[in-house]
């Protein structure tokens, strides 16, 4: 069966057992449930970290791990930044409780950003954006392009809720040619809300052209 093609607006995304359901209204007026594979991450960085206990760490929790390099805000040094990518979005919540208890509250960035949040930052994908996407048969997502942007002042919106909210789109586009998405290392670190100690650092990853601030 060849790719279905398909323009509307995200409804809403929610985590499932192996990525995120998207649910997308086609400009038809049809409400249909997509699925991504995808897989939140976080970060922990400082230089007290050991590459030996944080690998061992990543496979005690069955977590992908890759190594970045992270500025510090005031000092202007580069300290490492290791990305825990979990193996579904249902894990995120345990896995960062278990970080904290064994590298300390103070090791821990990006650390409070809901899979949702990261899964709208990977792809684009965000509710009320207005969409083109490309999914196979079975509803999985193979590619998207934004036909808006979420900075736009007025956003037109599905046409059910354009009494409630009213963006206007430019044309931004993004597209994602891949059936698995992961939130690679983030391009900007921020402490999670809560954790002790006063260090901002902002990482970035050598892939991206240019870096965007991801605000926990």
């Amino acid at each position: 069966m060849p790719p279905l093609a398909l323009t509307g607006w995200v409804f809403d995304i929610i985590p499932d057992t192996d990525g995120m359901t998207v649910w997308f209204r086609t400009d038809g007026g049809e409400t249909v449930a997509l699925s991504g594979s995808f897989r939140p991450s976080f970060v922990l960085a400082g230089k007290h970290l050991k590459e030996a206990s944080l690998r061992a760490a990543s496979a005690r929790w069955n977590c992908s791990l890759s190594l970045g390099e992270g500025t510090g805000f005031y000092s202007g040094r580069t300290v490492p930044a290791w990305t825990f990518t979990v193996a579904a979005p249902a894990f995120l919540g345990t896995t960062v409780r278990k970080a904290e208890k064994a590298f300390g509250p103070e090791a821990l960035f990006n650390a409070d950003i809901a899979p949702e949040q990261q899964f709208a930052h990977a792809t684009g994908l965000y509710p009320f954006a207005h969409a083109d996407v490309e999914c196979d048969g079975d509803g999985t997502i193979l590619s998207s392009r934004i036909l808006d942007s979420p900075w736009d002042g007025m956003h037109r919106g599905p046409p059910s809720l354009r009494h409630c909210s009213g963006w206007k789109g430019r044309g931004i586009r993004r597209t994602v040619g891949s059936a698995r998405w992961s939130s690679s290392p983030t391009e900007s670190l921020t402490a999670s809300s809560g954790m002790k100690g006063g260090n901002f650092y902002q990482a970035f990853c050598g892939s991206l052209r240019k870096p965007i601030p991801i605000f926990s």
